[in-house]
């Protein structure tokens, strides 16, 4: 009977140890997880803020494209109108020679 009892005990403290290294294994493991879950959560945190510091970039560089954009416009827009003005300028001109050179074959033509 002790024989029995002594291997039991022999069992129980192996079964014991087994569970103790199971549980060193378990947690050495967790503490592993934790620590790459802790660098995926950084990783991601950092990916985040860089997107978003992208995000905040393209905007800034879209705004100054459309303000340039419209500054761009303004000034074609104001040359055209000097142009315009220009062509006005001319087309009275040219009316008024025209005026004169019928005023000539009229007189011409009457004499």
């Amino acid at each position: 009977l002790k024989a029995v009892e002594a291997r039991q005990i022999k069992r129980t403290d192996e079964l014991r140890a087994d569970v103790n290294r199971q549980m060193a294994e378990f947690r050495a493991d967790n503490k592993a997880l934790g620590e790459k879950i802790d660098r995926l959560v950084e990783f991601l945190a950092m990916n985040w803020m860089e997107t978003k510091a992208g995000e905040a970039r393209l905007r800034d560089e879209l705004k100054a494209g459309e303000a340039r954009l419209r500054d761009e416009l303004k000034a074609s827009e104001a040359r055209l109108r000097d142009e315009i003005k220009q062509l006005r300028a001319d087309n009275r001109a040219l009316g008024e020679k025209m005026d004169r050179l019928l005023e000539v074959l009229v007189t011409v033509k009457q004499t």
